[in-house]
């Protein structure tokens, strides 16, 4: 087994940064104005910031024991960092892949309700607002062919 560096150096940090996930979402606290109050909701995202922020530390920390002399920059690296864990990667990457997916549909949502009621200037309610949100949503789904869109 290779010696682990004792240092990480900038490419090493740049390859780290790039394999953070993004996280969405923090703008969703802005629409729950009626339920909340101002100061709530920027604790709330404050909170959410911060939490992400820690998350992204310790993940950074965590992979750093991966990087070791002789990395270099070859691409496929990642590959060979990723054999200690390889036995449960799919199922952790699967996870994280749905995870991601669901809090970024519920954030979409949540952003997309609060606009509708915004630009009809609260004429439409946000329970309105979201049942539009579904109505239109199943209907793309039933309509339309993700494999085409996509391509």
């Amino acid at each position: 087994m290779p010696a682990i560096s004792s240092s990480i150096d900038f490419h090493d940090l740049r390859v780290l940064l790039g394999l953070l996930i993004v996280v969405q979402g923090f703008e969703t606290s802005r629409y729950l104005g009626d339920e909340h109050p101002a100061e709530q909701r920027i604790a709330t995202m404050r909170m959410a910031q911060l939490m992400s922020t820690a998350i992204y530390l310790t993940f950074i920390a965590l992979a750093a024991v991966l990087f070791h002399e002789g990395l270099g920059a070859d691409v496929t690296a990642i590959i060979g960092m990723t054999k200690p864990v390889a036995v449960v990667l799919p199922l952790l990457l699967s996870i994280a892949a749905i995870g991601s997916q669901f809090s970024a549909a519920v954030a979409d949502s949540a952003g997309a309700g609060g606009l509708i009621e915004d630009i009809t200037h609260r004429k439409l309610s946000i329970r309105y607002a979201y049942l539009l949100i579904l109505v239109v949503t199943v209907v793309l789904t039933w309509e339309t062919n993700v494999n085409q869109i996509i391509a």
